[in-house]
């Protein structure tokens, strides 16, 4: 007896299940993040993708990279508690080449759903809105989170919800496209107050109004494998600027209260708190508070603190592979989204999963593919 399973429909559930965890996870729903329904939509992702692996027809050389992969997830979730990683993974490693645009569809109907009815639901009363002054250093805003935990996420998650509209109709942009998404900026600035989104929303947008320039998709390219590089170098830079001329010192103050908003002087801050671990540990939050550590805001030192220098390392590959398979694709508006990306890093520390940074899907375009059967939708197995 032959029985269709459909390989497609597993993934796609999989990943509905993640993106639906990850929004809620941001909402400010209170304890979302610890309650038995994050935790039994973590465990269905996770029987999803394990039926699927077995399910899956896989070369030797494949199925040690999707082992090998996931196995320093596990070990960094084992170690630390911390999901992110294990679920970027899966969602990396068992997608299929040449699914990307339809992946991308998916996250979008999925997140931009659960968006608005998060923001319904503040509304009326059910979520919190919560409201707030926050001091900019040059200017203090009033804003609103509209049902999400912080202004600024309600900023990153409209932003890149803006971001996949982007590429999702990037082979059909045009002038019109182009000026909705810049209205959709101003409302989302409006709103929330966040200015890491807004500048590089626009900076994003504009970028990629420019796309038919080949000079500037010479440069970007040529840019584009040393990205991640670059935003390393400048925490580094600026680190070891504050390190050496103290906080006290005007160049060490303008870095770390004009351009990063406090996030240098936290970092240092948590460097010195926490131990840097191989695979992550549990953050104490009795020794640094936890809206400390939230405040801390730099995705790369969250990284590390989270995953350890081994999750920090092999995360760190992956991103040079995506950098290297958008360039190889030519795929110009994806680079622009990547680079952008990486940049926010530096500024948002939830921006570096697949939660909120969709872009790390696209090294899936030409990895880990099934090699039996190309168009491998549905697959026909004995029982």
């Amino acid at each position: 007896m032959k029985v269709k399973v459909g390989g497609n429909i597993l993934y796609t559930t999989f990943l509905i299940i993640i993106e639906v965890m990850c929004m809620l996870e941001t909402s400010a729903l209170p304890d979302f993040g610890n309650s038995i329904v994050q935790r039994t939509m973590l465990f269905l992702a996770l029987i999803l993708a394990i039926f699927y692996m077995a399910l899956r027809h896989y070369s030797k050389n494949q199925l040690l990279i999707v082992i090998f992969a996931n196995t320093i997830g596990l070990l960094c979730y084992n170690s630390s508690g911390y999901t992110g990683l294990l679920i970027t993974l899966l969602a990396i490693t068992l997608m299929q080449k040449n699914s990307i645009d339809k992946n991308l569809r998916v996250i979008f109907l999925v997140e931009i759903i659960l968006f608005f009815i998060i923001i319904l639901t503040s509304q009326i009363g059910i979520i919190e809105n919560i409201t707030a002054r926050i001091n900019k250093y040059s200017y203090t805003a009033c804003t609103q989170a509209l049902g999400f935990g912080h202004s600024n996420t309600f900023a990153a998650q409209a932003t890149s919800l803006l971001f996949l509209f982007l590429c999702i109709n990037r082979n059909s942009l045009n002038n019109i496209k182009l000026i909705f998404s810049l209205f959709v900026i101003m409302i989302i600035f409006l709103i929330s107050g966040g200015r890491t989104a807004f500048i590089l929303s626009l900076l994003g947008v504009f970028l990629i109004s420019l796309r038919d320039k080949k000079i500037i998709q010479k440069v970007i390219f040529k840019i584009l494998p040393f990205a991640q590089m670059i935003i390393w170098g400048i925490l580094t830079i600026c680190l070891l600027i504050i390190i050496s001329l103290g906080y006290e010192n005007t160049l060490s103050g303008f870095i770390n209260d004009n351009i990063f908003n406090g996030r240098i002087g936290l970092s240092l801050t948590a460097l010195n708190v926490y131990p840097i671990t191989l695979f992550g540990k549990p953050l104490d939050m009795t020794i640094w508070s936890e809206s400390q550590f939230f405040s801390l805001d730099n995705g790369q030192i969250m990284l590390i603190l989270n995953y350890g220098l081994i999750g920090t390392l092999f995360y760190f590959f992956l991103i040079q592979k995506i950098l290297s398979n958008i360039k190889k694709g030519n795929e110009y508006i994806f680079a622009i989204i990547m680079i952008i990306f990486l940049i926010w890093t530096l500024l948002e520390g939830t921006m570096y999963f697949i939660g909120k940074n969709f872009a790390l899907l696209f090294i899936g375009e030409i990895e880990v593919e099934d090699i039996k059967n190309k168009k491998w939708g549905s697959a026909v197995y004995d029982t």
